[in-house]
């Protein structure tokens, strides 16, 4: 439906294989859960590996992609002790109630900015990469996408925002 798949190995690994680039959302729920529209800090993460580990399976790059803006949409309710809980029993975070206009599920109106950076190729494509190739890969992936950041950050209306790397 719409191109939307399961983010899960095989599914990621089938895409391509197609010779399809698929797009993910590297945060993910974590993301969502942790973003919030008011402030300076942008949370990213940095935990998942598995898409590296894809990218040099398959001998395709990354593509850094920054979306600016996209953080002042919507809000979720904050409670991350025990959506942290609910997450790690049952797999979701829960309350999970997103909101925007009017605290209701509808979007905020704002100007978002895509920056699109070069791509990240792996040094070499295999289908069993050691954890030095993974960890290179996702090392210079996410310095892209932080140089995307840096670079476009005053033209795109955020001068005085910071990326916070989380790693839980």
């Amino acid at each position: 439906w719409a191109g939307v798949r399961d983010v899960g190995r095989a599914s990621v690994d089938n895409t391509l294989k197609t010779g399809v680039s698929p797009m993910l959302v590297v945060g993910g729920q974590s993301e969502m859960f942790l973003s919030r529209s008011s402030g300076n800090e942008i949370l990213l993460h940095r935990r998942h590996r598995g898409f590296v580990r894809m990218a040099i399976k398959h001998g395709v790059p990354l593509l850094p992609v920054f979306s600016f803006g996209e953080h002042k949409t919507m809000d979720n309710v904050y409670l991350p002790k025990m959506q942290a809980y609910f997450k790690s029993k049952l797999g979701f975070p829960i309350p999970y109630f997103p909101y925007g206009r009017w605290y209701l599920p509808v979007l905020r109106r704002t100007p978002i900015s895509i920056c699109v950076g070069a791509p990240v190729f792996p040094q070499e494509k295999t289908d069993r990469p050691t954890r030095g190739q993974i960890e290179e890969l996702h090392e210079r992936y996410f310095a892209a996408l932080e140089d995307i950041f840096e670079r476009n950050k005053e033209y795109c209306g955020f001068p005085n925002h910071k990326i916070k790397w989380v790693w839980d």
